[in-house]
Formats: structure tokens, C-alpha cells, sequence
């Protein structure tokens, strides 16, 4: 044990772990080694950090941590991964991401502690080895390598745009203009891959904005600073910009977009063998993809590139059901159906 909680972020961050209850929304206190209402007694994330996460190497991205073993109750529980950005846990840090963990009461269910994902060095290898170019240095390289590995991972995140391991939000980065409808994100860090909510924030009063297709956002608001100003409920999508409906005033400004998002996951480098993929439990489709891409390469080898490519797209339906989260969703994400018809009030 010891691994069950992973995710994947930029190196270097000091990423930790606070552990809810869904049944009833409560919050594990370690040093009190009870379920408690968040707060109770002035407390805050610094003692509520539960799961410390490390990064498996300077450089990789990685971070794993060990679940509450005083939890001896079988359940679900929802990690809360906060990245720290001071010298201790405070409530405002931001989030990096939710976990879900399936405890029997001593371990994962399913198959008790996480297993590690292969390293660059050992795909390379696993991808030479199966297009019989082991230890290539002319054509199936470990460079070339690395390249189909980094085209299997965008090809798996385009088919898995919601990719749990990739969620992140951003929750203070776009600051409301008055007058302003049109806001960029494109400077966000980690990139944005997928945009999936996006809520205006105004402590009690925040809401969640509700998606129209751009035509639609058009066709209702040709020109949103001549109609309706106040608290945004709706936006779309223009490029890598939002543009949300009612227009701000000066009572909304200085408040933020929190954009929920999935990000670009991170390339693998020749300088980092080491280096694992943040999409985990993708170990095997990778290696397909890069082995049909291998066979490819090497020519008048079409019939081993089309069955390793079959295989992969085989498996990547099945992770697809297990990883994406917008897979069958329903809500206000921007794949819904109920954001494909969304209310139009201001009509």
C-alpha cells in the first residue's frame, strides 16, 4: 500500500490530500481520527491535510500518496487534492483535482495497492521489442518513440475529453471587467485541453454558467453590451476565449470565471526516461498505438501497423467508459444535451 491516491501535475508543486465523506459531506480530522463538519472548532486544511503527495522523481509530474489507513470504514471517499502555495494548507489553496477511492477498509477494493506506471524507458523498450527493432538506433529510436507515445496520448484525450486524471480548475485567473464580455484563456497554466464548467464566483452568490453553442449565443446576443448587464448565467465558446451573457457592470467586476477544465497532458522527453504518463492504467494502449505507429515507420508493414491499431482502438472504447467523465453525463458540461437546448430567459 501506500500509492493509492495519484494524479498528475507540473513538477515541483506540494500537492496534499483532504478526505470527504459523500454520504453525509464530512470531512476526516486525522488528528482527532473522526468524521467532523468542515471548520468544527475554526480548524482549516492544515488539519484536515490527510494524504501527502510525493512526486516519484524530480521532473516526472507524478505524485502518489498513501489513503488514511485509520479509516477502517469500507466506503467511497472523495480526495480532495489541494496545491499548496505557502508554507502551510489554507482553505483558499487551489485544486488540483478529485479522487475517488474505493476502500474495502485496509485497500484499494479491486486489488489492494495501485500499480506503478511503466516508465518511458521501459514503453520504449516494450514497443521495440514488438516491432522487432530492439535497441534501435536508426529508425525506431527512442525519440521516434517517444513521439508515437506523445500521439497516442492526445488520440486517447481527444476521445476522452473529460480524462478524470486530467481535471483541474482555475479559480482566480480570470478577473470579471466591467463592460467586458470576451475573456481569454489561454494564458491558464496547466494549458486547457477541454474546457467543462465555468462559474462565476461571488462567495454565496456564485453560479454555475450554462453552455449555448456558439450559433445559438450569436443569434441570441448579436451584441451582448447593448442588451442585458449584470451576474453572467450564460457563455460559449470562441476559440480560446469565453464570451458570457449578461454583460458585467461594476458591481461584478473584480470577481472571477472559476474555469473547471481538463489539461493537456504532459509530453514525454527523451531527457526524462523516467517519466511516466499522467493517464493512468494507459500503459497498454500506448504501447499499441506506438507499435502500429513503429510498424508504419518501418514499412510494407501494413498488416501488423492495421492490428495493432484495431487492438488499440479496441481498448481505447473500453478505457473511454472507465476515464471520461462526460462519457454518459449528464448536466451542465459542454458535450450535454441539456447545454445543446440551454434556457434562453434573455430571449
Amino acid at each position: 500500500m501506500g500509492h493509492e491516491v495519484r494524479t498528475g501535475w507540473p513538477t515541483g508543486a506540494t500537492i496534499y490530500g483532504v478526505v470527504f465523506r459523500p454520504t453525509d459531506g464530512k470531512v476526516w480530522y486525522p488528528a482527532g481520527a473522526d468524521w467532523e463538519v468542515f471548520g468544527t472548532d475554526s480548524r482549516t486544511n492544515d488539519d484536515y491535510n490527510a494524504v501527502t503527495m510525493t512526486e516519484t522523481a524530480s521532473g516526472s509530474g507524478y505524485y502518489r500518496g498513501p489513503f488514511p489507513t485509520a479509516i477502517t470504514a469500507a466506503g467511497t471517499y472523495d480526495v480532495f487534492l489541494r496545491l499548496q502555495a505557502g508554507a502551510s494548507p489554507v482553505n483558499s489553496d487551489g485544486l488540483a483535482g478529485v479522487k475517488e477511492v474505493q476502500w474495502t477498509g485496509s485497500a484499494v477494493a479491486g486489488g489492494g495497492a495501485a500499480v506503478d506506471a511503466m516508465a518511458l524507458s521501459e514503453l520504449i523498450t516494450e514497443v521495440q521489442a514488438l516491432s522487432k527493432r530492439t535497441s534501435d538506433m536508426v529508425l525506431i529510436t527512442q525519440s521516434r518513440v517517444a513521439n508515437f507515445l506523445n500521439w497516442a496520448q492526445m488520440r486517447i484525450v481527444r476521445r476522452c475529453p473529460g480524462h478524470v486524471d486530467l481535471e483541474t480548475s482555475d479559480v482566480s485567473a480570470i478577473t470579471l471587467i466591467a463592460s467586458t464580455w470576451q475573456y481569454s484563456f489561454a494564458s491558464l497554466s496547466p494549458k486547457v485541453f477541454y474546457p467543462l464548467r465555468l462559474y462565476y464566483m461571488d462567495e454565496t452568490a456564485s453560479v454555475e454558467l450554462y453552455y449555448l453553442e456558439t450559433d445559438h449565443f450569436d443569434r441570441d446576443f448579436p451584441s451582448p453590451a447593448d442588451l442585458a448587464d449584470g451576474i453572467p448565467d450564460l457563455f460559449t465558446r470562441r476559440g480560446s476565449s469565453f464570451e458570457i451573457y449578461p454583460v458585467p457592470t461594476a458591481a461584478e467586476a473584480g470577481n472571477f470565471l472559476r474555469l473547471d477544465y481538463t489539461k493537456i497532458p504532459t509530453a514525454f522527453d527523451t531527457d526524462l526516461l523516467s517519466g511516466t504518463s499522467e493517464l493512468l492504467d494507459s500503459d497498454e494502449g500506448l504501447i499499441m498505438f506506438a507499435t502500429s505507429e513503429a510498424f508504419s515507420a518501418i514499412g510494407n508493414k501494413d498488416a501488423e501497423a492495421a492490428k495493432y491499431m484495431g487492438k488499440f482502438e479496441l481498448w481505447l472504447d473500453n478505457y473511454r467508459m472507465d476515464k471520461d467523465s462526460l462519457f454518459m453525463a449528464e448536466g451542465n458540461s459542454l458535450l450535454s444535451d441539456d447545454n445543446r437546448h440551454a434556457r434562453r430567459r434573455y430571449r
